[in-house]
Order: structure tokens, then sequence, then C-alpha cells
């Protein structure tokens, strides 16, 4: 299992692969699987809000990932 990072600094939303965004806190597999299968079938994300349309993602949680530098580059 990943060990947990406290921060994602410098880690590309658009380009993370399942393996990194595990890493991240409050992001386990499925949800780092689900994150990759939205953004390959609707294109990059344009905005750390545009997670909402990842079922699963609240605004509550995205604003854990902003906090942690989690980034759309």
């Amino acid at each position: 299992m990943a060990q947990s990072m406290k921060t994602g600094k410098g880690l590309n939303l658009n380009k993370a692969s399942v393996e990194d965004l595990e890493k991240i806190g409050k992001i386990d597999r499925k949800r780092a699987q689900d994150i990759v299968n939205y953004r390959n079938q609707h294109g990059p994300f344009k905005s750390l809000e545009d997670l909402e349309n990842v079922p699963g993602f609240t605004m509550k949680l995205i604003d854990v990932l902003k906090t942690r530098g989690i980034a759309i580059r």
C-alpha cells in the first residue's frame, strides 16, 4: 500500500499516474483511477474544481487537495 504524503506539491493533476495520486492522503486507488479515467475520457482538467465532475469528489475534498499543493498545468 502506498505511503501517504502530506503534500502533493509539484504534482500536476493532468500528468499524474494512479500511483502518484495514491501517495496523496485522501486519495485511495479507486479515486486515483477515477481521476485518470475521467482525464482520459474528457481531456485535461482546466481547474481543480473540475474534479467535482469525477464521481465521489466534493468541494470539501477538492479544498483539501488545494491545501496540499496539487496543481493544474
